[in-house]
């Protein structure tokens, strides 16, 4: 589900579309689809349908046999309760992704994801320094994977933690270039 902008005329995700159609099935949806409909319903501010799907979702992977996409559930159930200030819950999520990446069959795109939370982690303890290198190993990884979602996540990290630094024009060089991610399409 896309629309074109009016400026520029731009494609953009229709989630508001997307979600009313996963969620008139959600009963029936996949853990591929689950995990959109968590998506979806975050864009569009249904914070209670993101959780219970992304729960879902996560669980669907790892019945599936894909480790990967079970820690990007769980990343974004950490990430959003975080936001929304519910840290208790949020560290749970993240104490789940932690024991998910030491899994043996966890790859470089679940240690992307163990890197981001740890990176995230240093940031909010406020030790910017040591938040630095994470967020960086994290934003290669992401690349390495071809990860366009979570390098740009690790690259607006790194940038913000440079910027709280003092290291002004390198950080905002990596939020630039996040909003260049942004505006080609790779996010």
């Amino acid at each position: 589900h896309t629309v074109r902008m009016a400026i520029r005329g731009t494609p953009v995700a229709d989630w508001t579309g997307r979600f009313d159609d996963l969620a008139a099935r959600e009963a029936h949806l996949g853990a591929a689809e689950l995990d959109e409909l968590g998506q979806a319903a975050w864009f569009t501010g249904r914070d209670d349908v993101s959780r219970r799907a992304w729960e879902r979702a996560h669980l669907r992977h790892l019945d599936d046999g894909d480790l990967g996409a079970a820690v990007r559930c769980v990343f974004w159930l950490g990430f959003t309760l975080s936001e929304h200030g519910e840290e208790v819950l949020a560290r749970t999520w993240m104490g789940r992704l932690f024991e998910l990446c030491a899994r043996p069959d966890a790859d470089q795109r679940t240690d992307a994801f163990r890197g981001l939370c740890s990176a995230v982690a240093r940031f909010a303890q406020g030790d910017l320094a040591a938040s630095v290198p994470l967020y960086r190993s994290a934003a290669e990884l992401a690349v390495a994977v071809d990860d366009g979602d979570l390098d740009a996540l690790a690259t607006m990290g790194l940038g913000r933690a440079l910027v709280h630094l003092g290291r002004v024009e390198e950080g905002f060089g990596k939020l630039d270039q996040v909003m260049l991610m942004i505006g080609s399409g790779r996010v």
